[in-house]
């Protein structure tokens, strides 16, 4: 494809002092834009934007053409090396060449380590450090499918391309091993990193979005309400045991990820009207939600909590817990894989199967978008009889 490289030079008047304006220039390629400075200044009478120069026969005429005849020359001879060595030439990346700034970021390696730079400032303030944690990962698959692939150690972002990112995603699931829902989530993070080179500047075409990489939706566990039953009658004697139990149990009663359970404190807690709701945003999307205490997660609340604590539930490992967890279901005879997460889906699966609407039910579980509340909540067959029930009877009363 031919290249559309334009140089064009022009004055800033927003900026102007004492009729004094500063000179800019513009480097067009394919429809990539980059500006920049020409660190001179003219008076404004003396500009022609239809000659794109300096007119007259001053000094400041002359001495500003010369600085402007130098630079188209730099920026030219930039392009022309980046032409040579790269199959795409965005403008941004002849300005960068030409200015000396950015030179590290050309590449798919060191632009990713760039952005993960700037998101490991914010870990533990707007961002979680697991999603750090896979960030690694990926930038570590990355470094040996480009060694085994490429023989290299880096490539430009311009040899980037569909295929590459369809090879990528086959290296992790055949080379690699990996399960189609962590190649979905490294691919996705993947293409996250070439969409921002794109807005950016340093790749002229966004061929990336058309790729689709599906998950494998897992059928979510649950606990029936007779299980449900079981495990919050059965006595366990083991006070540690007890404890996982219970909080486990307070999740299937409210909706509670683990995280945003271990979050709460006592200023979450509030009285509307005579019954108690907690009113607190989720730790993974900051979207609110509001939830109404029942009577069983009130017991629970009263059984551990202290009152020279602030916190709701004393802070316990994740780990522990769950294998304290494991214990309590082969106490209480549960043979499913119980985790604290199967209680949010527990929770789902109850709402909806006693007719809470799901649009309710979205806002409880703090989510953003009532699709994945559709894929949370399983109706059972129970529900399915229900409806079905109704609709027979609705029809039998207009049919006779």
């Amino acid at each position: 494809m031919r290249s559309t490289f334009r140089i064009h030079f022009y004055v800033n008047r927003s900026k102007k002092r004492s009729g004094i304006v500063p000179v800019m220039g513009r480097i067009t390629i394919n429809g990539t834009i980059a500006q920049f400075s020409c660190r001179c200044a003219i008076p404004e009478n003396l500009w022609s934007v239809s000659q794109n120069q300096a007119i007259g026969k001053s000094s400041v005429s002359e001495e500003t053409n010369a600085i402007l005849n130098t630079i188209r020359s730099k920026i030219t001879y930039s392009y022309n090396k980046l032409s040579f060595s790269n199959p795409l030439v965005t403008a941004r990346m002849v300005k960068e060449d030409f200015t000396g700034t950015g030179n590290d970021y050309k590449t798919l390696v060191s632009y990713m380590e760039k952005e993960m730079n700037l998101f490991r400032d914010r870990v533990g303030k707007d961002r979680a450090k697991k999603t750090w944690q896979k960030m690694n990962a990926v930038r570590g698959h990355l470094k040996e499918f480009l060694h085994l692939k490429y023989k290299t150690d880096d490539i430009y972002l311009q040899e980037t391309d569909k295929k590459f990112l369809v090879s990528f995603s086959r290296y992790l699931s055949t080379f690699k091993g990996l399960s189609q829902s962590t190649v979905w989530v490294y691919c996705t993070y993947l293409k996250s990193i070439l969409h921002s080179a794109y807005c950016n500047g340093y790749i002229t075409q966004d061929n990336y979005s058309e790729i689709k990489f599906s998950p494998q939706v897992k059928e979510r566990c649950f606990l029936s309400e007779e299980e449900l039953k079981r495990i919050v009658e059965t006595p366990i004697n083991d006070p540690k045991v007890s404890f996982s139990r219970d909080v486990f149990v307070f999740c299937c009663f409210t909706g509670l990820s683990f995280v945003d359970m271990m979050s709460l404190r006592c200023n979450n807690i509030v009285t509307i009207g005579r019954e108690k709701w907690i009113i607190s945003k989720r730790k993974k999307t900051n979207k609110q939600f509001q939830i109404k205490l029942l009577k069983l997660p009130l017991q629970i609340i009263e059984k551990y909590h202290s009152k020279n604590f602030n916190q709701m539930f004393l802070n316990a490992n994740y780990g522990t817990l769950r294998r304290h967890l494991k214990k309590a279901a082969e106490i209480c005879r549960i043979k499913k894989h119980v985790t604290f997460h199967t209680a949010r889906h527990t929770f789902a699966t109850m709402a909806l199967s006693n007719g809470m609407p799901i649009e309710s039910l979205s806002k409880i579980l703090g989510h953003t978008n009532i699709g994945t509340t559709q894929i949370y909540a399983k109706i059972v067959n129970q529900k399915l009889d229900k409806d079905f029930s109704l609709l027979g009877k609705r029809l039998e009363n207009i049919f006779n």
